[in-house]
């Protein structure tokens, strides 16, 4: 199954070890859910990384790159 993901997940999940954003990406291999975004949705993110705490611009890192 692909789930799309919008800016906010995104956003949250990097910003957020403990939320269910970031469980989205634990759970996903399990599940065989491929997780999609558009570039517009990750450029949207990366303006707006700089605005969370500098743990969510490395947690990102790892993140897209699942």
């Amino acid at each position: 199954m692909r789930l799309f993901l919008d800016a906010s997940v995104l956003l949250a999940a990097s910003g957020s070890a403990t939320g269910a954003s970031r469980h989205i990406f634990r759970v996903a291999p399990a599940n065989a859910w491929s997780l999609v975004a558009t570039p517009y949705v990750v450029e949207e993110v990366l303006h707006n990384l700089p605005l969370l705490p500098a743990t969510a611009t490395s947690a990102w890192g790892r993140l897209s790159s699942l």
